[in-house]
């Protein structure tokens, strides 16, 4: 699956603008002054939020479908503040996750499978489209031409001759004769007689 290979953010954001584009979804009158759950302090400030929302459904039936509005909620809600007292999950609105859904069915790109919904054979092929598009294309080395690769490879080196090995080689020490050593030895200091025995 190449939908899984990509940045989620990206591909919502890649969904977001075919969406857009090409008019499957349109956010009502609405939409304009909603908060997305009772957890959420303001609406949302994004004035795409609902082509944005509508492709993150999309994605989401995609990797999980078929799947319902109750774990929708569950999954798009987030935790209300509750001033001295913790934080608690709430879940989110059901309206704009039901809409959106019935927009995406009307477009083809859902159907409905039981208690739930999953991807259609179009939606599929739109995912894998603008997941392919988003997808870094690999470049490809070119093949380098035998004279260049040659000229680039180092020159090897050489085998020198035995003569110049030789020579390079440093002289061996000629072992002395026995006279020379014995001449250059140090001679070897006379005891001296004591004066009483002379006397």
């Amino acid at each position: 699956m190449v939908a899984k290979e990509i940045n989620p953010n990206k591909l919502v954001d890649g969904l977001a603008a075919v969406l857009k584009k090409e008019g499957m979804v349109s956010p009502p009158q609405w939409a304009g002054f909603v908060k997305t759950g009772v957890h959420a302090e303001r609406p949302p400030q994004d004035p795409d939020w609902w082509y944005v929302r509508s492709a993150s459904l999309l994605r989401q039936v995609y990797m999980r479908g078929p799947i319902g509005v109750g774990k929708l909620r569950n999954w798009y809600g987030g935790r209300k503040k509750r001033g001295s007292r913790p934080e608690r999950h709430r879940r989110a609105g059901g309206k704009i996750i039901r809409t959106c859904l019935q927009q995406l069915e009307g477009a083809g790109l859902i159907v409905k499978e039981g208690s739930g919904r999953k991807i259609s054979a179009k939606g599929q092929s739109l995912i894998d489209k603008t997941a392919s598009s988003l997808r870094p294309k690999a470049t490809a080395k070119k093949p380098q031409p035998k004279e260049e690769a040659k000229a680039k490879k180092p020159a090897a080196k050489k085998p020198q001759p035995k003569e110049e090995a030789k020579a390079k080689k440093p002289a061996a020490k000629k072992p002395q004769p026995k006279e020379e050593a014995k001449a250059k030895k140090p001679a070897a200091k006379k005891p001296k007689a004591r004066e009483g025995a002379k006397a």
